[in-house]
């Protein structure tokens, strides 16, 4: 398991692509890092809001679904 650390989550965040096996690795660093939750999720809606063109695409999925969210 590799330490924790906000630099190591940013180079995670920022090196995550559209495949299985990143979205995959991600999701076990963060499960092994569990502890730290409230860190990666904060840091996780940092990056979602610096990423333009995913906020357009969740806003539109979320405009198209019946989610009152």
């Amino acid at each position: 398991m590799s330490t924790f650390s906000s630099a190591s989550l940013e180079k995670r965040f920022r090196g995550l692509t559209n495949t299985m096996d990143s979205i995959q690795g991600l999701s076990a660093w963060c499960i092994d890092n569990k502890k730290y939750h409230s860190l990666i999720v904060r840091q996780w809606i940092k990056c979602l809001k610096k990423c333009e063109w995913l906020c357009s695409l969740l806003k539109s999925y979320f405009e198209k679904s019946n989610c009152d969210c």
